[in-house]
């Protein structure tokens, strides 16, 4: 529960005449006092490029609302949805549909922040997301167990927890998480494969034998674009490994205790408060012809992955920052 005063406040014009769209923003008193606001979007990016882990933003954002100390910027949180929205809230909640919920996309303040700042954030954001979008049922997210997150802010705003899913990843020969589906730019930012090159498929054993055949022929089975997984010689070659790890389901309602009690009866997910904690965060590693073991990348201090491979660091272009500067800080998201 968050124990510090929420309240809007809406802001008058500078010029003292009138203003059809104040901004709606929530003053949260406590220490430091904050305010929380709808920002554009290429302001978000900036912000994320500059002190997340991860500098890529999610494509689907519907709410961005950016943290302030004294009109400093201090955190942001994006609201929206990840890939086939429809077909996400469905498996949770079969009576939902994609208007009936929205998904953390990228959540990012400063390291310098109080303890608990992460969870006070989102507590009140959720307060202000339910006056701006007052038809959502509930807020969808997950945590990065495969990076060693568990998820405790979002236990420390109150959330519910319901399971895990399995998750992987490459691990690149610098440490940096790579997903599958960013194999195709990693191969050409090391040389594997020319930009627009098709390259033949190779089997597993040709590669065995002679591993120059791997280079430049990353082309999937029977297929002339895409690319293939690595075969164990080309990871030897790259120095890669595979990763298997987890990702923790949470979900916080936004609609009625009724409407509430009605979604929990319908779930196919076991939604509850008895918390992952950082001992739940398990771990495979493959690398090269090595057969899959358990890792514990955590222990004496160390981590999953150094960083996230990111070849496109700001995904909000100049027709973003148009559409933001067009809407205008006074403008909120349509209902």
């Amino acid at each position: 529960m968050v124990k510090h005063l929420v309240k809007p406040e809406m802001v008058p014009p500078e010029n003292g005449g009138s203003n059809p769209a104040p901004p709606l923003q929530f003053i949260m008193r406590g220490t430091p006092e904050w305010i929380i606001r709808e920002v554009p979007l290429h302001e978000a990016a900036e912000f994320v490029g500059k002190h997340h882990y991860s500098k890529v933003m999610p494509k689907l954002n519907k709410v961005v609302l950016g943290l302030f100390e004294k009109e400093a910027m201090v955190g942001v949180i994006t609201f929206g949805w990840g890939v086939r929205p429809e077909d996400t809230i469905k498996k949770l909640f079969p009576s939902l549909l994609s208007k009936d919920y929205l998904e953390i996309g990228k959540l990012c303040l400063l390291d310098e922040l109080p303890k608990n700042s992460e969870s006070r954030f989102i507590s009140a954001a959720m307060r202000l997301l339910k006056k701006m979008r007052p038809e959502l049922k509930l807020v969808f997210t997950w945590a990065d167990a495969i990076w060693g997150k568990p998820g405790y802010i979002y236990q420390a705003a109150n959330f519910l927890f319901g399971g895990s899913i399995g998750s992987e990843a490459y691990r690149t020969k610098e440490g940096a998480r790579l997903h599958p589906r960013q194999l195709h730019k990693y191969l050409m930012s090391v040389g594997e494969i020319s930009k627009g090159s098709k390259g033949r498929y190779v089997t597993p054993a040709e590669v065995a034998k002679n591993p120059k055949l791997g280079v430049g022929n990353w082309a999937p089975k029977g297929t002339i674009s895409g690319t293939r997984r690595p075969f164990p010689s080309d990871m030897d070659r790259l120095s890669m490994s595979h990763v298997r790890g987890l990702q923790f389901r949470y979900v916080y309602f936004l609609c009625s205790d009724k409407e509430r009690d009605v979604l929990l009866a319908e779930t196919t997910v076991h939604w509850h408060r008895d918390y992952p904690k950082a001992d739940d965060c398990t771990w495979q590693l493959k690398t090269g012809s090595e057969k899959w073991h358990e890792w514990k990348p955590l222990e004496n201090g160390a981590r999953p992955f150094t960083s996230a491979f990111d070849t496109e660091r700001n995904q909000c272009k100049q027709k973003n920052k148009r559409e933001s500067n067009s809407k205008g800080r006074g403008k909120t998201t349509k209902q």
